[in-house]
């Protein structure tokens, strides 16, 4: 229950209560209007935030079991959301320069906290890599998360290094890895179910093996 309501809910109105004290303890009086603009700075995010929190928690609500990881997920989403929320919000007090200098190392932790957490989603998740190969084959599907884990957390750390690099490629360097490893994912994840295939070769096997045995037996 902690992590399923009680932390993201937190999180969000914690994006409210923020931008309540920015807006009247550190906006200039002329600028403390209540303008279509000022709602879009203020309160845009924290509105997403709890769309997103209310959509994931729908999708794991139809998953067959309670997944810890699946729960974590949304959680970590949540909280890049509202650390984007306060980059928007320093910026408009000139705390932070650009929005550029803020987001693509908030990406680059989002894909770092991401993958350990992809790559333990418990089967059938909602939110994982549902292809009719995982979602039969139990053990593609554990490899399947893995890989992607690994390659999501690389890409956390290919943006970190663009981050700090700076540049005009600075975000792409984490979101096109990001990309890349769950194209790369989906397609692995979409292979023949080694298992299935050993069960129908096994399966294929026993009649001759028991064909040669009634053989013996009448050739006795």
């Amino acid at each position: 229950m902690l992590n399923r309501w009680l932390i993201p809910l937190a999180l969000v109105g914690s994006g409210v209560l923020l931008s309540a004290f920015v807006f009247y303890a550190k906006l200039p009086e002329a600028a403390r209007v209540y303008s279509p603009t000022n709602f879009v700075a203020f309160l845009a995010t924290p509105a997403i935030a709890l769309l997103v929190l209310l959509t994931l928690r729908a999708a794991t609500r139809a998953g067959p079991t309670v997944d810890r990881s699946a729960d974590l997920v949304v959680v970590w989403v949540v909280t890049f959301l509202f650390g984007i929320h306060a980059a928007v919000l320093a910026t408009i007090i000139g705390m932070v320069a650009s929005l550029g200098a803020v987001v693509p190392s908030a990406v680059a932790l989002l894909l770092i906290g991401l993958g350990p957490t992809i790559g333990t989603l418990g089967h059938g998740s909602p939110l994982g890599i549902r292809t009719s190969s995982t979602l039969s084959d139990p053990g593609l599907w554990r490899r399947t998360h893995r890989l992607a884990g690994v390659l999501l957390g690389l890409a956390g750390v290919s943006g970190l290094v663009g981050a700090g690099v700076g540049g005009p490629w600075a975000l792409v360097s984490g979101i096109g890895p990001a990309v890349i490893a769950l194209i790369i994912a989906l397609g692995y994840g979409s292979q023949s179910p080694n298992g299935v295939g050993r069960e129908h070769s096994a399966a294929n096997d026993r009649p001759s093996d028991e064909a040669t045995g009634d053989r013996s037996d009448l050739d006795r």
